[in-house]
């Protein structure tokens, strides 16, 4: 159950009272340019990711640059970036030839990473595929309102708040865990317009 060990490392990580605001399910071809999931840096969401295949320093498994995500090396390395998302440069230098940590893994371990920490993959000859899932400190000032308030609204605007709440389903389910960081959100009435 993913309430039981994924919800452990994330407390490990950020403390108990977390939200759990993404998860997704992506195939991945080819070379993945340096990027940081969140530019702007923001102190406390982290990303916790499960590769489906064997990753290796020469077949894809993802490279991270240490200490990316503190705001001096973050805000440097933002500024050195490509403008075009495209171009395989980074850095001043080819992307693979950035000096990172190579993350090799086994189907089902658990990486789990600050959302500045910047990233890449490069060498796959197969498509990579990968579950991952978004948390962060449950946090109720402005500014982390109006992030999950995009973050939810930019494909397709909510006007409503989700009936049944999804804590109550989850909790039907028996999944406590899940339903209380999922309360949390839900309780930051993010389906309303900004003010």
């Amino acid at each position: 159950h993913i309430d039981i060990s994924l919800f452990d490392a994330i407390e490990g990580v950020i403390g108990p009272d977390f939200v759990w605001y993404g998860a997704s399910l992506n195939l991945f071809g080819g070379d993945s340019r340096w990027h940081a999931d969140q530019p702007d840096y923001d102190p406390g969401s982290i990303k916790a990711m499960i590769y489906l295949e064997p990753l290796r320093h020469d077949s894809g498994c993802l490279r991270v640059v240490p200490g990316s995500h503190r705001p001096h090396l973050h805000e440097a390395l933002t500024a050195l970036s490509p403008e075009e998302p495209s171009e395989v440069r980074a850095f001043g230098l080819d992307g693979a030839d950035v000096p990172a940590v190579a993350l090799e893994t086994d189907p089902g371990d658990l990486i789990v990473f600050h959302k500045c920490l910047w990233h890449a993959a490069f060498g796959s000859t197969i498509n990579r595929r990968m579950v991952s899932f978004s948390f962060a400190p449950h946090n109720t000032s402005p500014k982390h309102v109006e992030y999950f308030r995009h973050f939810f609204q930019k494909d397709q605007p909510v006007t409503t708040a989700p009936q049944p709440p999804p804590a109550d389903v989850l909790r039907q389910q028996g999944r406590h865990r899940t339903a209380e960081t999922v309360a949390r959100l839900t309780a930051l009435d993010l389906h309303r317009p900004s003010t």
